[in-house]
């Protein structure tokens, strides 16, 4: 008989002016715990340089292809988060994660899903018990590796798409409130990847602004 598990999940940049929001489910498997070197290298992902958040993101990869530890990640792009709002779309890509979750352990054999944070969503793809708890981000070695794998997919995201739209900084603070971005905004104006929702950027298309 096959041990109940718990599933945990986490997302990343819900409130970023632009881009999209990025969740990642996650479960280590036990069997291995005690020989994992990268679970003694987990913090909270905000505790962490961009450069050692990157090297453990490569650990879990590397783990993933051993059947060591199992994620997935799902994102809502800002179209997604214009259309339906964040809350809604936070919740898409919670449940395209899990559902993409699912084809690598089956439900039957997961007990119940635990979400940092209290959204409270009622997941449509899923009828397992799920119980929502917070600021657990310096506590559970699954909520710290969810987040950072959804955090360094996101960060080295908005790095290609900064490439793409010098002018915006898109590759610095990933689009958090800066001096810097909110001068770019007021130069350059609105880009298709920002949050036309967002009060911020509505308030530059309101003013006359216009997108590139």
């Amino acid at each position: 008989m096959v041990n109940k598990i718990m599933v945990w999940i986490d997302e990343a940049w819900r409130w970023s002016w632009a881009g999209p929001v990025v969740a990642a489910v996650f479960w280590f498997d036990p069997k291995f715990n005690d020989n994992l070197d990268v679970i003694r290298k987990l913090k909270d992902s905000k505790k962490l340089s961009a450069k050692k958040r990157k090297e453990i993101s490569e650990e879990l990869k590397n783990l993933k292809k051993e059947k060591k530890v199992y994620f997935w990640i799902w994102e809502a792009s800002s179209k997604i988060i214009d259309k339906i709002n964040i809350r809604n779309a936070n919740k898409m890509a919670m449940e395209r994660a899990i559902s993409n979750f699912f084809l690598s352990m089956s439900e039957e054999n997961i007990s119940k899903i635990l979400v940092d944070w209290n959204d409270n969503y009622k997941f449509k793809n899923t009828s397992l018990k799920t119980e929502y708890i917070i600021r657990w981000d310096d506590l559970v070695d699954e909520i710290k590796a969810a987040s950072i794998i959804a955090k360094v997919y996101r960060d080295e995201l908005m790095v290609e798409l900064g490439k793409k739209y010098k002018k915006h900084f898109f590759g610095i603070h990933k689009w958090y409130w800066t001096k810097k971005h909110q001068l770019a905004l007021d130069e350059f104006w609105v880009t298709p990847i920002h949050r036309k929702s967002y009060k911020p950027i509505k308030n530059r298309l309101i003013s006359g602004g216009f997108s590139i």
